[in-house]
């Protein structure tokens, strides 16, 4: 008879449960044997171990006897009926042990938020561990859940990688161009929300693909609105073809080459709060701001307060990812991509015209032949999966292309020129189809006597004042003074538990001051000396850094 009520049995040397019609210990001695097992182990430092299904705990205390410095045992039960007998009979040296928990879930949403409390930057690796055949009877969850925590903190640590390396000139740009607000606004339109249009947008990305479909940009031009990618400026210009707005994100100062033979740039320029500043100098016709929130921390609420928070957009790493995630929030038409690639030809990785094709040719003598050695030599480098042509691409491509997937697939309103690249899970059309695309949406926009313009707003006033700006800088040097101030006292001593809690949450209100560290999470839980010194070198070049972006008094 098929059980479906966990029972208890007895069996020499312990109890054992009956369930499904299977013993879930399946042994004589299922004490011994799941202790045997469990002492066998080899367990690593920093590492979340998954005990899926702990059932009646046999092996617990064992592994947790042996478990390691920096190593947490998570016990997940899948099945209510199960997860109800193991919170019966939790033995008091597990539940009281501080490496422990147990979660009567294998929701990941639920797992998320549990190891958050512990900290992602506590763990390196997840390992599962099971002990009794309770797992076998819902592989399939304990099996997801462990690839879902495993891409989880191996997510965490690729980002918290590309933290320590960019947070300071992030901060540092969003500083400098919050600050450059006002004398910018004196003579174009700077606004912090995009501008809307009724016309389908193409959006032109700097890969090869882009070449192939020059002439029918140039054919129909004046049927859809362009959106170049800041490396796609250039091949466009020189063919004759001036985009509608241009989009940069990059926050290093490499960004100029894109425009190194247009010292103004009369284009609409869309600019994440973080680009570099410099290219900002460039525009002639109007900046609308968008921010990819690249960590949920408190400026960000701040600048909402006062006004000063652009429209968000989805944190993808690739400027063409972000120009089709802006593109879809400019019309409610249809979104056409060229040059979006994520793949290039061996010896060439970009379009004619672009920067680093300009540079490959400029490198070009005698004894170097016309090829990028770089698409052949970069850091993994290998064959595209999934192609007809034979591209070459990277792990970094790959994973931009993994990213587009997430947050387009299944978005009826992209399509995707041939030639195409890396697989998008987005319909890839031939430009005869294109047109058809097109003028469908044309019918569609006059039967409902919509404005076809480009719906630019450059004749708006800007819609950011100077008070905010003055009331933000305000607040952020207040609040990086107090952590100053509070640092100090508590480094000369001066500091109780309750003070030292107050500058705990100080700190956390500029989690900019610490994020970058290699060992920290997204908030403080403790601090120590050691850690307080380097905080307040951080606040203290934050504070210079905000005087000099706002030199106001």
């Amino acid at each position: 008879m098929h059980t479906e009520v966990p029972r208890l049995i007895d069996r020499s040397g312990g109890t054992s449960i009956m369930y499904k019609n299977r013993d879930l210990y399946g042994t004589a001695d299922p004490q011994e044997t799941a202790g045997r097992r469990a002492r066998s182990l080899q367990l690593r430092n920093d590492t979340l171990y998954l005990l899926a299904s702990p059932l009646l705990w046999y092996g617990t205390v064992e592994i947790l006897e042996k478990l390691p410095e920096g190593s947490f045992l998570l016990a997940v039960e899948h099945d209510p009926a199960l997860a109800a007998i193991s919170s019966e009979h939790v033995p008091e040296a597990v539940s009281s042990h501080p490496s422990f928990t147990f979660i009567q879930s294998s929701v990941p949403e639920v797992i998320y938020k549990a190891i958050e409390g512990m900290g992602f930057e506590s763990f390196r690796r997840v390992q599962l561990i099971s002990l009794n055949a309770g797992y076998r009877l819902f592989h399939s969850a304990y099996s997801r859940l462990h690839q879902l925590l495993q891409e989880e903190i191996q997510q965490f640590w690729l980002n918290k990688y590309t933290l320590m390396h960019m947070l300071p000139l992030w901060i540092k740009n969003i500083f400098r161009n919050i600050g450059s607000i006002s004398s910018l606004s004196t003579s174009i339109n700077v606004d912090t929300v995009l501008p809307e249009t009724s016309l389908p947008v193409l959006v032109a990305g700097a890969g090869p693909s882009l070449e192939e479909n020059l002439h029918f940009l140039e054919a129909r031009r004046n049927e859809f609105f362009l959106l170049a990618v800041d490396t796609a400026f250039a091949p466009l210009m020189q063919a004759g073809i001036q985009p509608d707005a241009v989009v940069v994100q990059e926050a290093q100062f490499f960004n100029l080459y894109d425009f190194i033979p247009f010292p103004h740039l009369e284009t609409l320029l869309i600019a994440d709060l973080s680009s570099y500043p410099g290219v900002l100098q460039l525009a002639t016709n109007g900046i609308h701001f968008v921010s990819a929130r690249f960590a949920d921390i408190a400026l960000f609420r701040r600048l909402a307060k006062y006004g000063l928070l652009p429209s968000e957009l989805v944190p993808m790493g690739s400027v063409g990812s972000t120009a089709v995630d802006i593109a879809l929030r400019l019309t409610k038409g249809p979104v056409i991509c060229t040059g979006i690639d994520y793949a290039f030809f061996p010896g060439k990785t970009h379009s004619n015209n672009s920067p680093q094709h300009l540079r490959m040719l400029t490198e070009t003598y005698r004894l170097q032949p016309l090829i990028d050695l770089s698409a052949y030599s970069a850091n993994g480098v290998r064959f595209a999966s999934g192609t007809t042509d034979r591209l070459l691409t990277t792990a970094t491509l790959e994973r931009y292309a993994s990213n587009f997937n997430r947050v387009f697939k299944g978005n009826k309103r992209l399509f995707r020129l041939h030639p195409a690249g890396l697989p998008l899970h987005i319909p890839t059309v031939e430009s005869r189809a294109t047109e058809a695309i097109i003028s469908q949406w044309k019918e569609n926009a006059i039967a409902a006597d919509r404005d076809l313009k480009t719906g630019s707003t450059a004749t708006r006033p800007s819609d950011v004042e100077a008070g905010q700006i003055a009331a933000f800088f305000s607040e952020e040097l207040d609040l990086l003074q107090s952590v100053y101030s509070l640092g100090r006292d508590y480094l000369h001593g001066g500091s109780d538990t309750a003070a030292e809690r107050i500058l705990l949450a100080a700190i956390n209100q500029c989690e900019y001051l610490f994020l970058s560290f290699p060992e920290t999470g997204c908030h403080l839980r403790t601090i120590d000396p050691t850690l307080v010194k380097r905080i307040l070198v951080s606040a203290g070049h934050y504070i210079r850094l905000i005087r000099n972006a706002y030199p106001r008094p």
